[in-house]
């Protein structure tokens, strides 16, 4: 039987805009991908080119599209899984180009749209600063695709009341958009609703918890949960076993450093804090979290890259994930389950979803409850921990994923 060739080109965008809450803190990152995957039917064969341009939030009063390089060198949950996603399109057989700011580093065919990011810059986040280089990278994007013939635009982007004021004419046909922040902030549902009508957007959710939080006229075309590759974090042997708690993640209000310092006060345990410090919160790290330091038996170890990871929670009996806001996903969870370490979480946001009771860890309302469950850390299979990561959040399968809504939304 003889063979069609067609040749059919994805955009996938990944915008992130910068809003900042009280509850709230995050930053983003542009990026542009552009692949190709061979693939075969039972009648024809394929190539599918892919562009996606990825940006990351990080919640302050303000936006910014180069904020962060691609990937982050330390903190930076959403340009980790742009970047994740990318270099899995690439290992399966896309040609992928990325847009993103100078000193980003890929396998994939890189564009520097901005000479480096605002981070290294020392641009602060200030919307007349950073408005322009967005604007524009939007525009170009759809540019792009008008003359590259991209099938398919998928954004994964903080929604804002400033995308009315950036939307493009040429901002139609196959479009997926993925917002990885809460969709229900005000004023965001007023722009996934114009997206959708105006637009054709498509969107989609990082968990079945954010998708309940869409307003019933709006449309969820599917749940991707996070992934991060098999082989960055591993459990590593610990001869004299899971000494402390851990927490790690960054200082802020919403996070709940000060309920994960009195579980492990509590409970007995030593504390190790791997965590970011903003200079937003700087004021409130010296106020709240200093004192408590000098007080108990904790230990403040900073900022740490992925290198750092495998070992800092793979000597923790749990993380610890007390957070006092609605999470989204929480990549945290995922980064512990790779090295074996169960989870004592708070029910907030995605965490019914993401942690399985007695299997992964423990979910928990208040610091009482944390406190009663770690006496029961002990009858976690840390084994089973790392084989439940290995079927359930990997970056293959969260890329895989994509790829059939990618498929999907080509035949619609």
């Amino acid at each position: 039987m003889s063979h069609m060739v067609n040749d059919r080109l994805l955009t996938i965008l990944n915008f992130g805009i910068l809003y900042e809450d009280i509850l709230e803190y995050q930053h983003f990152r542009v990026v542009k991908l552009t692949m190709r995957r061979p693939y075969a039917s039972s009648l024809f064969s394929v190539s599918l080119h892919v562009s996606i341009v990825l940006e990351d939030l990080e919640i302050q009063h303000s936006w910014h599209p180069f904020h962060e390089n691609i990937p982050p060198l330390r903190y930076g949950g959403v340009e980790r899984i742009v970047s994740f996603l990318a270099e899995e399109l690439v290992t399966l057989g896309h040609e992928v180009t990325l847009y993103a700011c100078g000193g980003s580093v890929t396998t994939a065919r890189l564009i520097e749209s901005w000479p480096r990011s605002f981070r290294d810059d020392g641009i602060g986040f200030v919307n007349d600063v950073v408005k322009g280089p967005y604007g524009r990278q939007l525009h170009d994007v759809f540019s792009d695709r008008q003359t590259q013939g991209y099938d398919i635009v998928h954004v994964h982007h903080g929604t804002e009341p400033f995308h009315f004021d950036a939307m493009v004419p040429t901002m139609q046909g196959p479009i997926l958009w993925t917002d990885h922040g809460l969709l229900d902030y005000p004023g965001k549902p007023d722009v996934l609703r114009y997206l959708q009508r105006e637009c054709g957007v498509k969107l989609t959710a990082i968990s079945e918890w954010q998708r309940s939080t869409l307003p019933s006229d709006i449309d969820c075309f599917g749940v991707v949960h996070n992934g991060i590759p098999a082989d960055l974090l591993m459990a590593l042997p610990q001869p004299e076993g899971r000494k402390y708690l851990a927490f790690l993640g960054r200082v802020a209000p919403e996070k709940g450093i000060e309920d994960a310092i009195e579980i492990a006060q509590r409970s007995g345990y030593h504390l190790k804090l791997a965590a970011k410090i903003d200079d937003v919160f700087r004021d409130y790290y010296d106020a709240e979290i200093v004192p408590r330091l000098k007080k108990h038996d904790l230990d403040f170890v900073g900022e740490i890259d992925d290198a750092a990871k495998s070992g800092f929670l793979s000597g923790a009996a749990a993380l610890l994930f007390p957070v006092h806001w609605e999470e989204p996903f929480g990549m945290v969870m995922i980064e512990a389950f790779a090295c074996g370490t169960p989870v004592i979480a708070y029910r907030r946001g995605a965490v019914d979803e993401v942690v399985v009771d007695g299997v992964t860890g423990f979910k928990v309302s208040n610091v009482d409850e944390a406190v009663a469950t770690v006496a029961k850390l002990g009858t976690i299979d840390t084994h089973n921990v790392r084989q439940v990561f290995e079927r359930s959040f990997t970056a293959r399968m969260m890329a895989n994923s994509y790829l059939e809504l990618y498929e999907r939304l080509l035949k619609t």
